[in-house]
């Protein structure tokens, strides 16, 4: 997405890997980086590096040698890991340690833009689970399981999982985009309060206008999944914690001017 020094806010279909891909953003203000690569399992770790880290390098040698004023990078929580302790979420410093190949090569191309430096305005912007009508990847598959009314074993977890509704996330990124505030910096969007693995299954089921078929898992189970080195990552994801504290970010849009909150 770009937004134009002269035009309201568009779409164009851009091909990344054109010489020319400069020429589309001379007019352009702000650029919104989405493109990438997620939810593949197929994908592969260069197809991961790729999609992640080399567009990326293309997109930022563009927008400097357009003029571009800003780009905004919609990261992922994943850059910083996969789960947090309890009572310790992420915050907007806290160290990154990613895991799987979207994580790392997420975090290598936010390395990319911050080394820039001030050549260009840019913000980073990490998502947790993304909550919409039209959800991808894991949420996407446990929807599926609901509407087939299959019975499962997530009863009665008591974890803490931060995500955030699409529209907040649209709000933030109009924010993001224009304020002179939310330049340089790494903003954590999340919803308050967090949502436990069995929360989020009975919300989604009231949302599909079904009944959720859960029960609880054995201890003595739980302790075998988190043991596996095959289901331990599953094992995180469903009982695991990932927590957001986005205090800072909170308080540089409050402390910002307030035409920086107008409808871009």
């Amino acid at each position: 997405m770009r937004l134009s020094r002269h035009d309201a806010p568009g779409l164009i279909k851009v091909d990344y890997t054109s010489p020319q891909l400069f020429e589309y953003l001379t007019t352009t203000d702000t650029v919104i980086h989405l493109a990438g690569v997620a939810h593949n399992p197929n994908a592969s770790g260069a197809d991961y590096y790729h999609g992640n880290v080399t567009l990326t390098q293309r997109l930022i040698t563009a927008c400097l040698k357009a003029n571009v004023k800003r780009i905004v990078y919609i990261s992922s929580i994943k850059a910083m890991g996969e789960q947090t302790r309890k009572n310790q979420p992420f915050t907007e410093t806290s160290p990154c340690h990613p895991e799987d190949d979207y994580g790392k090569t997420k975090l290598a191309a936010e390395r990319l833009i911050q080394q820039t430096g001030k050549l260009i305005e840019w913000v980073i912007v990490r998502p947790p689970l993304v909550l919409g009508d039209k959800p991808s990847g894991n949420l996407k598959s446990l929807e599926k399981l609901i509407q087939m009314g299959v019975p499962l074993p997530l009863g009665n977890i008591r974890n803490r999982r931060s995500m955030v509704s699409i529209k907040a996330l649209i709000q933030l990124l109009g924010w993001a985009a224009k304020s002179p505030c939310a330049a340089q910096q790494v903003l954590l969007p999340t919803d308050q309060p967090t949502t436990s693995t069995t929360e989020l299954i009975q919300s989604l089921s009231t949302h599909l206008n079904t009944h959720d078929r859960l029960f609880n898992l054995p201890q003595y189970l739980q302790l075998w999944l988190g043991n596996s080195k095959k289901l331990n990552g599953m094992f995180r994801k469903l009982f695991g914690n990932l927590e957001i504290d986005n205090t800072r970010t909170q308080t540089l849009i409050q402390t910002s001017s307030p035409i920086d909150h107008q409808p871009t």
